[in-house]
């Protein structure tokens, strides 16, 4: 015996029973819980951007975000850096940025909540914005450049083969 009176001294038969309701309990728990993190966690990457992209062209350099829908965004210059404010997270590619465009940005920065991105300018260059699509456009040109012509969105692969590195 374990030295606790007879009344309420727990069988060793008994102890399996338990363990196996608590093993239950807890089995049923986790069918509820884990398929509302998926859901959870679903939902937070379908908001996230799909990608980032950058490229430099004859003159300019380009980021491109990439979104599965319409968003929001902001766009401002100050302190020598541009500010893109998102109302959904940027989803990965924001950090290779600057290794793409080193002559116009330096080390992005994203801030905790992911829904901003902060880029320092290497020199007196200005943003110029727009969307195609679902996509964010901002180039980066030399103050007072003529601004590329706007292209109308082509098919993936055709405007993939006419632009470098499909940007």
């Amino acid at each position: 015996m374990t030295g606790l009176p007879a009344s309420t001294a727990v069988s060793p038969s008994r102890r399996p029973g338990r363990a196996r309701a608590c093993l239950r309990r807890l089995a049923a728990a986790l069918a509820v819980a884990l398929p509302l993190l998926a859901a959870a966690l679903a939902a937070a990457v379908a908001d996230a951007a799909t990608g980032v992209r950058a490229a430099t062209h004859d003159g300019y350099g380009r980021i491109v975000f990439d979104w599965d829908s319409p968003v929001r965004y902001d766009v401002e210059t100050a302190a020598g850096q541009i500010i893109i404010r998102f109302d959904q997270p940027v989803g990965p590619g924001a950090e290779r940025i600057p290794a793409t465009l080193r002559d116009y940005v330096g080390a992005a920065r994203v801030s905790p909540d992911g829904k901003t991105v902060t880029l320092p300018l290497k020199g007196g260059f200005e943003p110029r914005t727009f969307t195609i699509g679902t996509s964010v456009v901002l180039d980066l040109m030399a103050r007072g450049a003529q601004p590329p012509a706007a292209q109308a969105p082509a098919q993936p692969q055709a405007q993939a083969a006419a632009q470098p590195n499909g940007v």
